[in-house]
């Protein structure tokens, strides 16, 4: 039901999954692939409820785009796309680094954001410009670098990120094995760049989080934190997942995701 088409953007084409109808669902994938290892286990069944857009962000699927400098970025080639394809507006979901790019998009952009739904990630870091300066270079750099890789880019972040680190996919215990792999840099670029501050958005906020990830800042204690944040955010625990709900479980994360959706009586068409 979903396939990949091409979609021209400024010169270039974007990598798009789509396929369904209705309301559309944005997805946007986290950092370690692109997004046919984050969604496809979930798109053909959303698909069948509603109009699924699934873009390979660009630098991080495979790394013959330039990647964007800041969340703000990938914010805007996001709403770029979405004007390419005549979609005024729809449910932004994002898993992991592309919960931050969600969270951008409705702060920046709220009358296209239906919904949001942030699946095990949190908003861009807000860092002060002096830490950012000093994070640029030197021992700063070097110790702030080394714990994000040991956390997120390395051989016992399978363990961690899975409740079950035996279904993982090869392709992500591959991309742990490396020292430095590009979506690293990418990454890391993109948190230390700052962005702009924006009033938090204001759409109607889900908290899609597998219970069992162990990622440092996005285990289950930091999804209640961040909901605390959030006025009139929901929370929705998927046990037996970790850092990808939508991978381990699949159908749960299908289930509450239509339920959120479906809130709202007109939502869904027929």
């Amino acid at each position: 039901m979903v396939s990949r088409t091409e979609v021209a953007l400024n010169h270039r084409s974007a990598h798009v999954w789509t396929g369904g109808r209705g309301e559309p669902v944005v997805l946007l994938h986290g950092a370690w692939s692109g997004a046919r290892l984050h969604w496809s286990p979930v798109w053909d069944e959303l698909a069948e409820r509603v109009l699924v857009i699934a873009p390979d962000l660009p630098g991080l699927a495979d790394g013959t785009e330039p990647a964007p400098r800041s969340f703000d970025d990938a914010a805007a080639w996001v709403e770029q796309l979405l004007d390419a394809m005549d979609v005024d507006s729809g449910w932004i979901v994002g898993n992991s680094f592309g919960a931050a790019v969600a969270w951008r998009l409705a702060a920046r952009a709220p009358a296209r954001c239906r919904g949001l739904v942030l699946v095990n990630g949190a908003p861009p870091p807000s860092l002060p410009r002096i830490v950012r300066r000093l994070a640029t270079r030197g021992p700063l750099r070097w110790m702030i670098d080394e714990v994000f890789r040991r956390n997120a880019y390395s051989p016992s972040t399978t363990r961690r990120a899975f409740a079950d680190p035996t279904g993982a996919p090869p392709e992500l215990q591959q991309l742990f094995g490396q020292r430095r792999p590009r979506q690293f840099d990418i990454t890391s670029t993109m948190v230390l760049a700052g962005d702009p501050p924006l009033p938090s958005p204001t759409a109607p906020t889900l908290l899609l989080w597998g219970a069992d990830d162990r990622l440092m800042g996005t285990n289950a204690k930091a999804a209640k934190r961040l909901l605390r944040s959030i006025p009139h955010g929901q929370l929705v625990l998927i046990p037996g997942a970790g850092h990808l709900p939508q991978l381990e479980k699949s159908h749960d994360f299908v289930a509450a995701l239509i339920e959120f959706i479906t809130q709202r009586p007109d939502a869904l068409h027929p």
